[in-house]
Protein backbone atom coordinates (compact mmCIF):
# COMPACT_ATOMS: atom_id res chain seq x y z
CA UNK A 1 0.00 0.00 0.00
CA UNK A 2 1.07 3.59 -0.62
CA UNK A 3 1.88 4.97 2.84
CA UNK A 4 1.91 8.53 1.48
CA UNK A 5 -1.81 8.44 0.92
CA UNK A 6 -4.20 9.37 3.75
CA UNK A 7 -5.99 6.34 5.14
CA UNK A 8 -9.75 6.00 4.80
CA UNK A 9 -11.55 3.38 6.90
CA UNK A 10 -15.00 1.99 6.18
CA UNK A 11 -16.37 0.30 9.32
CA UNK A 12 -19.45 -1.91 9.63
CA UNK A 13 -20.81 -4.64 11.89
CA UNK A 14 -20.32 -7.44 9.36
CA UNK A 15 -20.30 -8.25 5.66
CA UNK A 16 -23.41 -10.41 5.57
CA UNK A 17 -25.65 -10.03 2.53
CA UNK A 18 -27.55 -6.74 2.89
CA UNK A 19 -28.05 -3.23 1.58
CA UNK A 20 -25.51 -1.62 3.92
CA UNK A 21 -22.81 -4.08 2.95
CA UNK A 22 -23.71 -3.75 -0.71
CA UNK A 23 -23.24 0.02 -0.49
CA UNK A 24 -19.75 -0.35 0.97
CA UNK A 25 -18.68 -2.85 -1.68
CA UNK A 26 -20.07 -0.73 -4.50
CA UNK A 27 -18.39 2.40 -3.12
CA UNK A 28 -15.06 0.56 -2.91
CA UNK A 29 -15.48 -0.66 -6.48
CA UNK A 30 -16.01 2.92 -7.63
CA UNK A 31 -12.61 3.63 -6.16
CA UNK A 32 -11.07 6.21 -3.85
CA UNK A 33 -7.65 6.45 -5.58
CA UNK A 34 -6.53 9.37 -3.43
CA UNK A 35 -6.77 7.22 -0.28
CA UNK A 36 -5.47 3.97 1.11
CA UNK A 37 -8.77 2.23 1.78
CA UNK A 38 -9.34 -0.21 4.66
CA UNK A 39 -12.51 -2.12 5.57
CA UNK A 40 -13.13 -3.02 9.22
CA UNK A 41 -15.82 -5.53 10.26
CA UNK A 42 -16.62 -6.02 13.94
CA UNK A 43 -18.42 -9.40 14.07
CA UNK A 44 -17.62 -12.80 12.58
CA UNK A 45 -20.23 -15.24 11.29
CA UNK A 46 -18.26 -18.30 10.08
CA UNK A 47 -21.43 -20.34 9.50
CA UNK A 48 -23.04 -17.68 7.28
CA UNK A 49 -22.16 -16.38 3.84
CA UNK A 50 -20.34 -13.06 3.92
CA UNK A 51 -19.32 -10.93 0.96
CA UNK A 52 -15.56 -10.77 1.54
CA UNK A 53 -14.93 -12.29 -1.89
CA UNK A 54 -16.65 -9.27 -3.45
CA UNK A 55 -14.35 -6.71 -1.80
CA UNK A 56 -11.92 -5.20 -4.36
CA UNK A 57 -8.37 -6.51 -4.00
CA UNK A 58 -6.91 -3.06 -3.32
CA UNK A 59 -8.97 -2.71 -0.12
CA UNK A 60 -7.29 -3.98 3.09
CA UNK A 61 -9.72 -5.98 5.24
CA UNK A 62 -9.53 -6.25 9.05
CA UNK A 63 -11.91 -8.64 10.82
CA UNK A 64 -12.71 -8.35 14.49
CA UNK A 65 -14.72 -10.72 16.66
CA UNK A 66 -16.72 -8.61 19.11
CA UNK A 67 -19.19 -10.54 21.23
CA UNK A 68 -20.89 -7.45 22.65
CA UNK A 69 -20.11 -3.93 23.90
CA UNK A 70 -18.36 -5.38 26.98
CA UNK A 71 -15.77 -7.24 24.90
CA UNK A 72 -12.82 -5.15 26.08
CA UNK A 73 -10.17 -7.26 24.34
CA UNK A 74 -11.67 -6.37 20.95
CA UNK A 75 -11.94 -2.70 21.93
CA UNK A 76 -8.21 -2.77 22.69
CA UNK A 77 -7.39 -4.58 19.42
CA UNK A 78 -9.35 -2.03 17.42
CA UNK A 79 -7.79 0.89 19.27
CA UNK A 80 -4.34 -0.50 18.52
CA UNK A 81 -5.19 -0.84 14.84
CA UNK A 82 -6.43 2.75 14.68
CA UNK A 83 -3.32 3.98 16.48
CA UNK A 84 -1.10 2.09 14.03
CA UNK A 85 -2.96 3.20 10.89
CA UNK A 86 -3.69 6.77 11.94
CA UNK A 87 -6.71 7.12 9.62
CA UNK A 88 -7.67 10.52 8.28
CA UNK A 89 -11.36 9.64 8.62
CA UNK A 90 -13.68 6.74 9.48
CA UNK A 91 -16.98 6.15 7.67
CA UNK A 92 -19.20 3.92 9.81
CA UNK A 93 -22.60 2.22 9.54
CA UNK A 94 -25.07 0.49 11.90
CA UNK A 95 -25.59 1.16 15.59
CA UNK A 96 -22.87 -1.08 17.05
CA UNK A 97 -20.19 0.07 14.63
CA UNK A 98 -21.28 3.71 14.88
CA UNK A 99 -21.03 3.56 18.66
CA UNK A 100 -17.62 1.86 18.83
CA UNK A 101 -15.97 3.99 16.14
CA UNK A 102 -17.32 7.27 17.49
CA UNK A 103 -16.18 6.53 21.03
CA UNK A 104 -12.70 5.57 19.85
CA UNK A 105 -12.65 8.38 17.30
CA UNK A 106 -13.43 10.93 20.00
CA UNK A 107 -10.71 9.54 22.30
CA UNK A 108 -8.13 9.37 19.50
CA UNK A 109 -9.16 12.57 17.67
CA UNK A 110 -10.15 10.76 14.50
CA UNK A 111 -13.11 12.34 12.65
CA UNK A 112 -16.03 10.00 12.07
CA UNK A 113 -18.85 10.12 9.51
CA UNK A 114 -21.79 7.96 10.63
CA UNK A 115 -24.41 6.68 8.19
CA UNK A 116 -28.08 6.15 9.08
CA UNK A 117 -29.56 3.56 6.73
CA UNK A 118 -33.12 3.11 7.93
CA UNK A 119 -36.07 4.41 9.90
CA UNK A 120 -35.11 2.40 12.96
CA UNK A 121 -38.41 2.28 14.82
CA UNK A 122 -37.00 -0.44 17.08
CA UNK A 123 -34.24 1.68 18.63
CA UNK A 124 -34.59 1.63 22.41
CA UNK A 125 -34.63 4.88 24.40
CA UNK A 126 -31.11 4.09 25.61
CA UNK A 127 -29.88 3.60 22.04
CA UNK A 128 -31.45 6.90 21.07
CA UNK A 129 -29.69 8.62 23.98
CA UNK A 130 -26.36 7.10 22.90
CA UNK A 131 -26.84 8.30 19.32
CA UNK A 132 -27.87 11.77 20.50
CA UNK A 133 -24.78 12.02 22.74
CA UNK A 134 -22.39 10.66 20.12
CA UNK A 135 -23.75 13.03 17.48
CA UNK A 136 -21.50 15.60 19.19
CA UNK A 137 -18.51 13.34 18.38
CA UNK A 138 -19.54 12.99 14.74
CA UNK A 139 -18.48 15.29 11.93
CA UNK A 140 -21.59 14.57 9.88
CA UNK A 141 -24.40 12.00 9.84
CA UNK A 142 -25.30 10.76 6.37
CA UNK A 143 -28.95 9.85 5.76
CA UNK A 144 -29.60 7.62 2.75
CA UNK A 145 -33.02 9.13 1.99
CA UNK A 146 -35.07 12.20 2.87
CA UNK A 147 -37.40 10.23 5.11
CA UNK A 148 -34.49 8.66 7.01
CA UNK A 149 -33.09 12.15 7.61
CA UNK A 150 -36.40 13.53 8.88
CA UNK A 151 -37.13 10.47 11.00
CA UNK A 152 -33.69 10.23 12.63
CA UNK A 153 -33.47 13.94 13.39
CA UNK A 154 -36.90 13.83 15.01
CA UNK A 155 -36.47 10.52 16.87
CA UNK A 156 -33.06 11.33 18.31
CA UNK A 157 -33.55 15.10 18.63
CA UNK A 158 -30.44 15.88 16.58
CA UNK A 159 -30.37 19.19 14.64
CA UNK A 160 -30.89 18.70 10.92
CA UNK A 161 -27.77 20.76 10.26
CA UNK A 162 -25.78 17.76 11.47
CA UNK A 163 -27.06 15.64 8.59
CA UNK A 164 -26.09 15.26 4.95
CA UNK A 165 -28.45 13.59 2.46
CA UNK A 166 -26.68 11.12 0.19
CA UNK A 167 -29.00 8.66 -1.50
CA UNK A 168 -27.77 5.10 -1.85
CA UNK A 169 -26.79 4.31 -5.40
CA UNK A 170 -27.30 1.54 -7.93
CA UNK A 171 -24.56 0.50 -10.33
CA UNK A 172 -26.71 1.37 -13.33
CA UNK A 173 -24.13 0.37 -15.95
CA UNK A 174 -23.57 -3.08 -14.43
CA UNK A 175 -27.30 -3.60 -14.01
CA UNK A 176 -27.99 -2.57 -17.60
CA UNK A 177 -25.34 -4.99 -18.85
CA UNK A 178 -26.78 -7.85 -16.78
CA UNK A 179 -30.31 -7.05 -17.92
CA UNK A 180 -29.30 -7.04 -21.59
CA UNK A 181 -27.53 -10.37 -21.19
CA UNK A 182 -30.48 -12.00 -19.41
CA UNK A 183 -32.64 -14.58 -21.17
CA UNK A 184 -36.14 -14.19 -19.68
CA UNK A 185 -37.37 -17.47 -21.18
CA UNK A 186 -34.45 -19.41 -19.68
CA UNK A 187 -34.93 -17.75 -16.28
CA UNK A 188 -38.62 -18.58 -16.26
CA UNK A 189 -37.96 -22.17 -17.33
CA UNK A 190 -35.39 -22.59 -14.55
CA UNK A 191 -38.03 -21.52 -12.01
CA UNK A 192 -40.48 -24.02 -13.52
CA UNK A 193 -42.88 -21.64 -15.25
CA UNK A 194 -44.88 -22.49 -18.34
CA UNK A 195 -45.22 -20.04 -21.22
CA UNK A 196 -48.75 -19.15 -20.04
CA UNK A 197 -47.76 -18.24 -16.50
CA UNK A 198 -46.84 -14.74 -15.32
CA UNK A 199 -44.23 -13.93 -12.70
CA UNK A 200 -44.17 -11.58 -9.72
CA UNK A 201 -40.80 -11.19 -7.96
CA UNK A 202 -39.83 -10.09 -4.46
CA UNK A 203 -36.21 -9.62 -3.37
CA UNK A 204 -35.07 -9.27 0.23
CA UNK A 205 -34.09 -10.99 3.45
CA UNK A 206 -36.72 -13.31 4.91
CA UNK A 207 -37.08 -11.42 8.19
CA UNK A 208 -39.90 -9.74 10.10
CA UNK A 209 -38.85 -6.34 8.78
CA UNK A 210 -39.56 -7.42 5.21
CA UNK A 211 -42.98 -8.83 6.18
CA UNK A 212 -42.93 -11.83 3.79
CA UNK A 213 -45.72 -13.68 5.61
CA UNK A 214 -48.23 -10.97 4.66
CA UNK A 215 -46.98 -11.10 1.08
CA UNK A 216 -47.48 -14.86 0.88
CA UNK A 217 -50.94 -14.77 2.48
CA UNK A 218 -52.02 -11.89 0.26
CA UNK A 219 -50.72 -13.63 -2.84
CA UNK A 220 -52.62 -16.81 -1.95
CA UNK A 221 -55.86 -14.80 -1.89
CA UNK A 222 -54.93 -13.01 -5.13
CA UNK A 223 -54.08 -16.30 -6.84
CA UNK A 224 -57.64 -17.58 -6.43
CA UNK A 225 -58.82 -15.10 -9.07
CA UNK A 226 -55.53 -15.05 -11.01
CA UNK A 227 -54.20 -18.62 -11.20
CA UNK A 228 -51.83 -17.67 -14.02
CA UNK A 229 -49.56 -15.71 -11.63
CA UNK A 230 -46.56 -17.17 -9.78
CA UNK A 231 -44.69 -15.47 -6.92
CA UNK A 232 -40.91 -15.90 -6.58
CA UNK A 233 -39.14 -14.70 -3.42
CA UNK A 234 -35.38 -14.27 -3.72
CA UNK A 235 -33.54 -14.11 -0.41
CA UNK A 236 -32.86 -16.06 2.72
CA UNK A 237 -33.26 -15.46 6.43
CA UNK A 238 -34.52 -16.80 9.73
CA UNK A 239 -38.15 -17.04 8.55
CA UNK A 240 -37.34 -19.39 5.70
CA UNK A 241 -38.53 -22.61 7.38
CA UNK A 242 -41.72 -21.09 8.78
CA UNK A 243 -42.54 -19.65 5.35
CA UNK A 244 -42.00 -23.06 3.73
CA UNK A 245 -44.46 -24.50 6.25
CA UNK A 246 -46.97 -21.74 5.52
CA UNK A 247 -46.76 -22.38 1.78
CA UNK A 248 -47.12 -26.14 2.27
CA UNK A 249 -50.08 -25.76 4.63
CA UNK A 250 -51.96 -23.73 2.01
CA UNK A 251 -50.99 -26.05 -0.83
CA UNK A 252 -49.30 -23.13 -2.57
CA UNK A 253 -45.99 -24.78 -3.47
CA UNK A 254 -46.91 -24.89 -7.14
CA UNK A 255 -47.21 -21.12 -7.44
CA UNK A 256 -45.09 -19.63 -4.64
CA UNK A 257 -41.35 -20.29 -4.96
CA UNK A 258 -38.68 -19.61 -2.33
CA UNK A 259 -35.56 -19.21 -4.44
CA UNK A 260 -33.02 -18.62 -1.67
CA UNK A 261 -30.13 -16.19 -2.06
CA UNK A 262 -29.63 -15.13 -5.69
CA UNK A 263 -27.05 -13.07 -7.51
CA UNK A 264 -29.11 -12.70 -10.71
CA UNK A 265 -31.62 -10.05 -9.65
CA UNK A 266 -31.52 -8.40 -13.07
CA UNK A 267 -32.38 -11.68 -14.78
CA UNK A 268 -35.25 -12.32 -12.36
CA UNK A 269 -36.65 -8.83 -12.88
CA UNK A 270 -36.38 -9.08 -16.67
CA UNK A 271 -38.41 -12.30 -16.50
CA UNK A 272 -41.09 -10.77 -14.26
CA UNK A 273 -44.23 -8.73 -14.83
CA UNK A 274 -43.67 -6.64 -11.71
CA UNK A 275 -41.86 -6.41 -8.37
CA UNK A 276 -43.51 -6.40 -4.94
CA UNK A 277 -42.33 -5.34 -1.47
CA UNK A 278 -44.30 -5.50 1.77
CA UNK A 279 -41.56 -4.20 4.09
CA UNK A 280 -42.53 -2.52 7.35
CA UNK A 281 -39.50 -0.22 7.10
CA UNK A 282 -36.83 0.56 4.53
CA UNK A 283 -34.05 3.09 4.35
CA UNK A 284 -33.56 3.38 0.62
CA UNK A 285 -34.91 0.28 -1.15
CA UNK A 286 -32.02 -0.90 -3.30
CA UNK A 287 -34.01 -3.82 -4.71
CA UNK A 288 -36.83 -1.43 -5.64
CA UNK A 289 -34.41 0.72 -7.62
CA UNK A 290 -32.92 -2.32 -9.34
CA UNK A 291 -36.36 -3.55 -10.39
CA UNK A 292 -37.29 -0.15 -11.78
CA UNK A 293 -34.01 0.02 -13.69
CA UNK A 294 -34.93 -3.30 -15.29
CA UNK A 295 -38.08 -1.65 -16.59
CA UNK A 296 -40.73 -3.32 -14.42
CA UNK A 297 -43.23 -1.49 -12.18
CA UNK A 298 -43.13 -1.82 -8.40
CA UNK A 299 -45.88 -2.48 -5.85
CA UNK A 300 -44.65 -1.43 -2.41
CA UNK A 301 -45.48 -0.18 1.03
CA UNK A 302 -44.79 3.54 1.34
CA UNK A 303 -41.46 3.39 3.16
CA UNK A 304 -38.31 5.51 3.16
CA UNK A 305 -36.73 5.44 -0.29
CA UNK A 306 -39.63 4.08 -2.32
CA UNK A 307 -41.59 7.17 -1.25
CA UNK A 308 -39.12 9.13 -3.42
CA UNK A 309 -38.88 6.60 -6.27
CA UNK A 310 -42.46 5.66 -7.00
CA UNK A 311 -44.72 7.89 -9.07
CA UNK A 312 -48.16 6.43 -8.50
CA UNK A 313 -49.60 4.98 -11.69
CA UNK A 314 -46.48 5.62 -13.76
CA UNK A 315 -43.75 3.31 -12.43
CA UNK A 316 -45.63 1.61 -9.61
CA UNK A 317 -48.29 1.68 -6.92
CA UNK A 318 -48.29 2.00 -3.15
CA UNK A 319 -49.95 -0.51 -0.85
CA UNK A 320 -52.45 0.95 1.59
CA UNK A 321 -50.69 -0.98 4.36
CA UNK A 322 -48.76 -4.19 4.90
CA UNK A 323 -51.67 -6.51 5.68
CA UNK A 324 -52.47 -9.57 3.53
CA UNK A 325 -55.78 -7.95 2.53
CA UNK A 326 -54.02 -4.80 1.29
CA UNK A 327 -51.47 -6.95 -0.55
CA UNK A 328 -54.20 -8.85 -2.37
CA UNK A 329 -55.92 -5.58 -3.35
CA UNK A 330 -52.61 -4.08 -4.49
CA UNK A 331 -51.78 -7.10 -6.63
CA UNK A 332 -55.21 -6.83 -8.25
CA UNK A 333 -54.59 -3.14 -9.04
CA UNK A 334 -51.25 -4.01 -10.63
CA UNK A 335 -53.02 -6.24 -13.15
CA UNK A 336 -55.39 -3.46 -14.24
CA UNK A 337 -53.05 -0.43 -14.28
CA UNK A 338 -51.36 0.72 -17.47
CA UNK A 339 -47.87 1.90 -16.51
CA UNK A 340 -45.28 3.87 -18.46
CA UNK A 341 -43.16 2.13 -21.06
CA UNK A 342 -40.26 0.03 -19.69
CA UNK A 343 -37.66 2.54 -20.90
CA UNK A 344 -39.42 5.35 -19.00
CA UNK A 345 -39.63 3.22 -15.86
CA UNK A 346 -35.89 2.51 -16.17
CA UNK A 347 -35.11 6.21 -16.59
CA UNK A 348 -36.99 7.09 -13.40
CA UNK A 349 -34.02 5.96 -11.25
CA UNK A 350 -31.26 7.75 -13.17
CA UNK A 351 -30.67 10.04 -10.18
CA UNK A 352 -29.94 7.07 -7.89
CA UNK A 353 -26.57 6.18 -9.41
CA UNK A 354 -23.65 4.72 -7.45
CA UNK A 355 -21.40 7.11 -9.42
CA UNK A 356 -23.29 10.09 -7.98
CA UNK A 357 -23.29 8.55 -4.51
CA UNK A 358 -19.53 7.89 -4.61
CA UNK A 359 -18.85 11.46 -5.77
CA UNK A 360 -20.92 12.81 -2.86
CA UNK A 361 -19.03 10.64 -0.37
CA UNK A 362 -15.67 11.70 -1.83
CA UNK A 363 -16.63 15.35 -1.43
CA UNK A 364 -17.81 14.83 2.16
CA UNK A 365 -14.68 12.85 3.09
CA UNK A 366 -12.41 15.53 1.63
CA UNK A 367 -14.34 18.23 3.49
CA UNK A 368 -14.04 16.27 6.74
CA UNK A 369 -10.29 15.85 6.36
CA UNK A 370 -9.78 19.53 5.49
CA UNK A 371 -11.78 20.61 8.54
CA UNK A 372 -9.66 18.44 10.83
CA UNK A 373 -6.27 19.10 9.23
Amino acid sequence: MDSKKPILIFAVNDLLVGGVQRLYIDLCKQGFPEYEVHLVTLFKFPSKHEWFDAVPSQVVVHQFNFKNFRDMSEWVRLARLLRRLGPAVIVSSLFFSNTVTRVLGFCMRIPVIAIEHNTYTGKTPNQQRVDRLLAHATYRIVAVSKTVLEFTARQERIPKEKFVLIHNGVDLAALDTAARAADPAATRAAIGLSSQQRLVVAVGRLTEQKNPEALIKGFIDFHTAHPEYVLALAGQGKLQESLKELITTHGAGGYIKLLGARNDVAALCRASDFFVSTSHIEGFGLAHAEALRCGIPVLTTKTAGPDEMIIEGENGLFLQDGTPEAVARGLERMTTTTFSAPEHIAASVERFSIIKAAAAYRALIAQTINRHA
